[in-house]
């Protein structure tokens, strides 16, 4: 038994050496090292100014577009446009086949022709010769509708009639629009809607103008006195003026205007320096400070520019940070992400 306990007492002597050594010869992991974060200037954005830029979804029109129906019967037997082309004021558009309407035009000119001899020579009266000439002119005007001629200059969108297609009346032949005459329409709601006065400051937005200063000033605006009784909002129109950029009807627009603070409160007024601006092709961005001291590229809308300041519409909100030095702020990304 004293052997015994000498073996135990000697086993677990070598045991706790062993831990203990373990236990010091195992070297403490060092703590993280919180990188420094770099001393780059910035920007604490502040909103205010008594009114703020607001937008509305509208859609390019132009003043003057027409669908051309048929308004005779017949077969299709002439196309000479095609979508995309441009055509002047009376230019023919198609021809409708017209033979029987134009025999019946040439029978009623021949019989008031003998219908005018015979008046000459009293036979018949005065009441008789005025039937016979309208039905003339009935039967001219008739064959004139199967030669379909462009009512206004301008460009055609579309052709649907086919070539030995049979058109009815009121079947759309084709269509077209003016395009030295454009216009957006856009919804605006019901609660800004009296907060729009036809003076208003307005700027129209096409895609791909990234810049506010390619929007394009519209020559007028009109407010329509009516509001729509399922999306309770109303409409405004702005006449564009005559502009290199190519319109074309459906293109999707957006206008901006500056409405007081009491018709949009949830959108205050944002300048920053443009020199925070990174533009990178159609996109616009700047670095902003995260909370943990991170500079984060975040893509913002700019508006107006007034001297050293850019306007920013989207993308950023008061009391966040941002990097007046872009470069600087690239780079302090870079380094965070070894």
């Amino acid at each position: 038994m004293k052997l015994n306990r000498k073996w135990v007492f000697g086993i677990l002597l070598v045991a706790a050496l062993v831990v203990g050594w373990w236990m010091f010869s195992k070297k403490p992991t060092p703590a993280p090292i919180a990188m420094a974060t770099p001393n780059i200037a910035t920007y604490k954005i502040t909103a205010g100014g008594s009114a703020g830029m607001t937008s509305f979804d509208g859609v390019v029109e132009s003043v003057r577009q027409s669908t051309i129906a048929a308004q005779v019967a017949g077969n299709v037997v002439q196309i000479h446009v095609r979508a995309g082309d441009r055509v002047r004021a009376g230019q023919p558009l198609l021809r409708i086949d017209g033979q029987a309407a134009e025999q019946a035009a040439i029978a009623a000119r021949a019989e008031y022709e003998r219908q005018v001899m015979l008046y000459n020579k009293k036979y018949i009266s005065k009441a008789a010769l005025d039937q016979a000439k309208v039905q003339m002119s009935a039967a001219t005007a008739q064959s004139g509708f199967f030669l379909i001629k462009a009512p206004f200059s301008g460009v055609v969108t579309d052709v649907g009639a086919k070539l030995g297609e049979m058109a009815m009346p009121g079947m759309p032949l084709l269509q077209m629009f003016d395009p030295s005459s454009m216009r957006v329409s856009a919804q605006v709601p019901q609660s800004q809607l009296a907060q729009v006065p036809s003076s208003a400051t307005a700027r129209v937005e096409l895609s791909g103008m990234t810049d506010a200063n390619q929007w394009l000033v519209p020559a007028s605006m009109e407010v329509l006195p009516a509001v729509d009784a399922r999306t309770h909002s109303g409409t405004i129109r702005l006449l564009l003026s005559k502009t290199n950029v190519d319109l074309v009807p459906g293109t999707f627009a957006r206008v901006w205007m500056e409405l007081p603070a009491s018709a949009n409160p949830a959108t205050p007024t944002i300048w920053i320096p443009a020199a925070a601006v990174v533009r990178r092709g159609e996109m616009n961005a700047v670095y902003v400070k995260s909370a943990q001291g991170v500079f984060l590229l975040r893509q913002v809308r700019i508006g107006q520019s007034q001297g050293d300041k850019v306007q920013i519409l989207t993308g950023l909100s008061a009391d966040e940070e941002i990097a007046i030095d872009p470069q600087a702020a690239a780079s302090a990304e870079s380094e965070s992400k070894k």
